[in-house]
């Protein structure tokens, strides 16, 4: 990692190290034999002798030695490790806030609390499959407000189970479930639209509460009829 004069931080690999720090060492001999005008030109050799990384330590330099002659050098190579950065940092990317607990193994996107290993405050959009072994949305009634019964206006009636296949999913994989403008019709409570792209999208997990409510009327129909 190099420290860029304008601020910016870049990786330069090891090879081109070598060479900024093999140029800066001709240099300094040339410099230093700059009296000398009885040279004659001598063909001569450079190989890459010892590579040592050094523990970071605050002001230590990188060096190169020459352990060989002047016309078949052998450069040394010390280089100082990094300064370890902190268990905890936090930045701004594209607008968006970004903290890493290190310490904690912690990651939280737009949000000031970490709960869990990643906390996200907001919404998430994912174009591929996500595998869990557990799901779980958040449903303690201190966060909710206006409880009361699902209204018997809302049945299984209005949805129209579909088979389909995804355009972008090269393995055509079939699929079942609904369509969302169709949905939207009767339930519009149920579909959201991504403001970037228009794209609708159904909540799957609250048609739950309306299958189990309509399993309880035929439950307590059948009760009734014995």
């Amino acid at each position: 990692m190099l420290l860029g004069s304008n601020g910016n931080v870049g990786y330069v690999s090891k090879s081109a190290v070598y060479k900024r720090m093999i140029r800066r060492y001709a240099l300094a001999n040339q410099n230093a034999n700059a009296g000398n005008c009885n040279c004659t030109s001598t063909s001569s050799t450079v190989q890459v002798g010892k590579t040592t990384t050094l523990p970071y330590s605050s002001g230590v330099q990188a060096s190169v030695t020459n352990s060989g002659t002047s016309t078949n050098a052998i450069f040394n190579f010390s280089i100082p490790q990094g300064e370890p950065g902190n268990s905890s940092e936090s930045g701004i990317i594209n607008g968006t806030s970004l903290t890493i607990n290190g310490s904690a193994n912690k990651i939280g996107i737009d949000g000031d609390t970490m709960y869990d290993v990643l906390t996200i405050q907001g919404n998430m959009t994912t174009t591929g499959n996500i595998t869990t072994t557990d799901i779980n949305q958040l449903s303690d009634f201190r966060l909710k407000t206006n409880i009361k019964d699902l209204s018997c206006d809302y049945t299984l009636d209005h949805f129209e189970p579909k088979e389909y296949e995804f355009k972008s999913d090269e393995t055509k994989r079939k699929r079942w479930g609904f369509i969302a403008q169709d949905v939207e019709k009767h339930y519009p409570h149920l579909v959201q639209q991504n403001k970037e792209t228009g794209m609708l999208s159904v909540n799957y997990t609250e048609v739950i509460p309306l299958i189990v409510k309509e399993i309880n009327d035929i439950k307590k129909q059948l009760k009734s009829l014995k």
